[in-house]
């Protein structure tokens, strides 16, 4: 067992002072660094503090694999909240009645994915803790934008007294056999498994990984970027899967490390069996699971 940072906001501030210059996180066109993406999570604690989230509330994100996924997450951990992530092909009464159970405060959730405004979704819903709901796709920027910033000292006190036995998160489960339970885990917890399980498949630092696996699961969020936080690998991450910009994204960004079930790999092999000439060069590790 590694000797890993003790909470998930403490992972990122460790990256960032590990590796300050080591691009932390692709996403489009742009790149952050590990110094500035410590940077940006802390400007939004400031604006969840601004926001009246602290220590012992709950925050969701119902919404596809980006950059502000990542930041509404570390922002309200590095605070003392745990956050809710919530799966993009909810219904609005399933999504409404996790909202209610978990006691969500504050809600990220796209304007438009898969067609749909997911504020819209739960309209009239009985939601009494929900205070409210920010479009994490239009309107991410003007709610960073309330807080004071990467250095407000608000953001310092607040995070120290973010310990390891808190709650990092609350992942639900599936609800095969009844109602979703809603699984709580502690910020060590996460970090300690997940630092182990990179060091097993060998994720190292200047590896750039390739996030399919959304970040509502387990998979995607914590044997994703936490992980990469943690051995600082660079995050590129995808809002869905679609096997063509798969392929691009590994050609472009020259990535080392990808995940996925095995229809995944099925898919990769039927979209590289033409004759189209592809330059794969770059991939170290393939990982897989969640399906035999």
């Amino acid at each position: 067992m590694g000797d890993w940072p003790k909470t998930i906001p403490g992972a990122a501030k460790a990256a960032a002072e590990q590796w300050p210059d080591t691009p932390g996180l692709i996403a489009g066109d742009r790149t952050w660094t590990f110094a500035q993406v410590w940077a940006d999570a802390r400007a939004c604690a400031s604006a969840m503090l601004a926001s009246g989230v602290g220590h012992g509330d709950r925050i969701a994100i119902w919404a596809p694999n980006t950059r502000e996924w990542m930041l509404a997450a570390l922002g309200a951990q590095a605070v003392g909240a745990a956050i809710v992530p919530m799966n993009t092909r909810f219904k609005g009464g399933e999504a409404a009645d996790i909202l209610r159970r978990a006691k969500v405060k504050l809600l990220f959730a796209p304007a438009d994915f898969l067609g749909s405004d997911y504020a819209k979704l739960i309209a009239g819903e009985d939601l009494p803790d929900l205070a409210e709901t920010i479009h994490i796709d239009r309107d991410f920027e003007a709610f960073v934008a309330r807080g004071d910033g990467a250095g407000d000292p608000a953001v310092d006190a607040a995070f120290a007294h973010v310990g390891p036995d808190d709650i990092s998160d609350i992942i639900f489960t599936s609800g095969t056999t009844g109602r979703p339970k809603g699984a709580l885990t502690a910020h060590a917890q996460v970090t300690q498994i997940f630092g182990d399980w990179a060091n097993r498949v060998d994720l190292r630092a200047g590896d750039r990984y390739l996030i399919v696996n959304p970040f509502f699961h387990t998979f995607g969020y914590k044997a994703g970027w936490v992980a990469c936080l943690v051995r600082g690998a660079t995050i590129v991450p995808m809002a869905m899967f679609d096997v063509a910009a798969m392929v691009r994204q590994i050609e472009q960004n020259r990535i080392t490390f990808i995940p996925g079930p095995p229809t995944i790999y099925q898919s990769l092999l039927q979209e590289l069996a033409g004759d189209a000439p592809r330059d794969f060069s770059s991939l170290r590790v393939a990982v897989t699971g969640a399906a035999p």
